[in-house]
């Protein structure tokens, strides 16, 4: 983001920063849905976000999108990967048509991480897509219970170990 400072503009970015705009984000998302109250706010906030349903400790849901307050419409997004059971691995693999155009596309970044059965997470990542497979996982080194859990370009699917 860029902010005024002292004597001219400068780069700014933070939490201290993102707390501010997100609660003026808040007010006028809340200026659409007046009869909402706080928690269902906080739900739609995170619901608006670029990378929603992921999540992780680093990114959160992603960036809140005001469109999702005012056009009103669910799009149901394009299949960008596959997530492919191979006996002793797990292989996360990019769509041949998201690869061949992904130099169009604004998003070159495979989010993912490993869930535990208690809802928290043990790791989590970010991979730039450089070819289409993305991500290969040795089965052994995770435990039943576990998910993976993968988001490109709108995209996001789990995995159950």
């Amino acid at each position: 983001m860029i902010a005024a400072g002292k004597d001219d503009l400068q780069a700014a970015d933070g939490t201290s920063f993102a707390c501010p705009l997100v609660a003026g984000f808040a007010a006028c998302a809340w200026q659409v849905n007046r009869g909402l109250n706080n928690m269902q706010m906080f739900n739609s906030i995170e619901e608006s976000g670029d990378l929603f349903p992921y999540f992780d400790y680093a990114h959160g849901y992603g960036v809140p999108q005001a469109s999702y307050f005012t056009e009103h419409k669910l799009t149901v997004p394009e299949k960008t990967f596959d997530i492919v059971d191979d006996f002793d691995y797990v292989e996360v693999v990019v769509t041949q048509d998201y690869f061949e155009n992904k130099d169009k596309v604004a998003v070159k970044y495979l989010y993912y991480n490993i869930q535990n059965p208690d809802g928290t997470l043990q790791e989590y990542n970010v991979v730039s897509v450089t070819e289409y497979q993305v991500l290969k996982l040795l089965k052994a080194n995770y435990k039943k219970g576990q998910k993976l859990n993968v988001h490109l370009g709108g995209f996001t699917r789990s995995y159950q170990f």
